[in-house]
């Protein structure tokens, strides 16, 4: 079912990009990334942006989507893994607001 659902949101997320619409990160922490698989969120992060979503425009509704779920160290790692690839100040940031979440919840 998952993976059905998967590919009608990547499909969408093509017609969306070839209309030149953006979606906005209420849609996407609403509409699509509940419906990916963030098992990897590495390789989500790296889907997502085959169709033209930058890791800025990602990250936040991807982490509160995780936090949501109750997946709060593979929101951390996710933060780890991004801060690798992109500027950190913004980064560190929103990884200390998941360890915070962290400490408080587990």
């Amino acid at each position: 079912m998952c993976i059905l659902l998967c590919l009608g949101v990547f499909e969408i997320l093509e017609h969306m990009k070839e209309l030149g619409v953006t979606p906005d990160i209420d849609t996407l922490a609403d509409y699509v990334l509940p419906h990916v698989s963030l098992a990897d969120p590495q390789m989500a992060v790296r889907k997502l942006q085959d169709y033209g979503l930058s890791v800025s425009m990602v990250l936040s509704p991807m982490l509160a989507v995780l936090l949501k779920a109750g997946h709060i160290e593979t929101a951390v790692k996710l933060c780890e893994y991004i801060l690798r690839l992109c500027t950190p100040n913004i980064l560190r940031e929103k990884q200390k607001v998941c360890r915070n979440f962290a400490k408080k919840n587990l």
